[in-house]
């Protein structure tokens, strides 16, 4: 709820971990698989598809 979006879910071991993060904080976002996580490190750019 703190994402104030609904969520799916392929089975209850990601159900509990959405609802185990909704109450530990910290998080901004939850995102949908497949998704391209681009990002910045010490060494340049940098991309990784998470399937």
């Amino acid at each position: 709820m703190t994402t104030r979006r609904q969520h799916g879910f392929e089975s209850l071991a990601e159900r509990w971990m959405l609802l185990v993060l909704d109450f530990v904080g910290g998080f901004d976002e939850v995102l949908a698989q497949p998704f391209r996580l681009r990002f910045f490190s010490s060494e340049g750019k940098g991309s990784q598809a998470v399937l």
